[in-house]
């Protein structure tokens, strides 16, 4: 599953257990409740930090790729123009 799908269910989670939590007595129940809502909570936080941080390394790696190819490509073209420039002889 793709972390922003992943976080978009978990934060709908989060939302139905707020409600749940709200219509609840006190008990055990709600404790329990509470205590689930707490580790969707932090689930929520670890997939915005992985988020965060895929997109950091996806754009490092797009822009590595990017220098990557315009150095192939100055490499091509300056090999073309030397074989542009020898005599058909030299060939």
């Amino acid at each position: 599953m793709e972390i922003s799908t992943e976080l978009a269910a978990k934060q709908a989670e989060l939302a139905a257990l707020d409600g749940i939590i709200a219509g609840l007595p006190e008990g055990d129940l709600k404790k329990e409740h509470e205590k689930r809502r707490r580790r969707t909570e932090y689930s929520i936080s670890l997939l915005t930090d992985r988020k965060t941080n895929y997109g950091a390394v996806a754009l490092l790696e797009k822009e590595y790729d990017l220098e990557r190819v315009l150095r192939e490509l100055e490499e091509t073209a300056a090999f073309i123009t030397e074989l542009q420039n020898r005599r058909p002889g030299e060939l």
